[in-house]
């Protein structure tokens, strides 16, 4: 009976590792596979004094939506860079902030392709190159 216990625990085990295997690949294969789908082109909309205001095209695919997890760096040149997370509050040395999507029709919030989103980011000192990274790791960098 130990013997028959034994082998039912070895075979469940082994079917539940091969199942999660199969789920971690596949997700895998999709995230993979928005990645390749996502692009952006990075622009400069203006500059006033240390702080940038940047578009962002959506020239793929896939829209990106996850903006707590999109980032921007800056650098002066100088120093080392500055990497700025997303705010909806006032500006800080270390966030950037989402202005406006244009236009914002299809999905209100997320930025779909052809759409452009302004953002504000405020470095210390002037910055000389911004880059933006979406979510899933694409990003564009741009010369101020």
């Amino acid at each position: 009976m130990l013997l028959v216990y034994v082998a039912y625990v070895l075979v469940g085990s082994v079917i539940m590792t091969a199942e999660t295997v199969t789920s971690a690949q596949g997700d895998m294969g999709q995230l993979q596979e928005a990645r390749m789908r996502t692009m952006i082109n990075l622009s400069i909309d203006q500059v006033v004094d240390n702080t940038v205001y940047l578009n962002v095209t959506n020239t793929g695919g896939e829209p990106i939506s996850d903006f707590t997890h999109m980032d921007v760096i800056t650098s002066d040149g100088v120093g080392e860079p500055l990497y700025h997370h997303f705010t909806t509050g006032a500006l800080s040395s270390q966030t950037w902030q989402n202005i406006q999507i244009v236009p914002d029709y299809v999905h209100p919030g997320q930025l779909d392709p052809g759409e452009v989103l302004t953002l504000s980011v405020t470095d210390t000192y002037r910055p000389v190159w911004a880059q933006v990274i979406t979510p899933n790791g694409v990003y564009s960098t741009v010369l101020v």
